[in-house]
């Protein structure tokens, strides 16, 4: 799921591929939570649990 979101990102131009592959910045990642409401379908796990996910990973 990280990686779809990625390529849709640079795909787009909404990031580059540095800044896909590196620490991702509050932007990235508040994007990613918009992305992960909106394409439900795509994720291996309900939105719930994936939340608690990234509160503990560090991306």
């Amino acid at each position: 799921m990280f990686d779809i979101y990625g390529q849709e990102c640079i795909k787009v131009g909404r990031f580059s591929a540095g800044e896909i592959d590196s620490v991702w910045s509050k932007e990235i990642k508040d994007g990613f939570r918009v992305w992960a409401k909106e394409n439900k379908d795509k994720l291996p796990m309900s939105v719930e649990k994936l939340n608690k996910y990234l509160e503990e990973r560090n991306f």
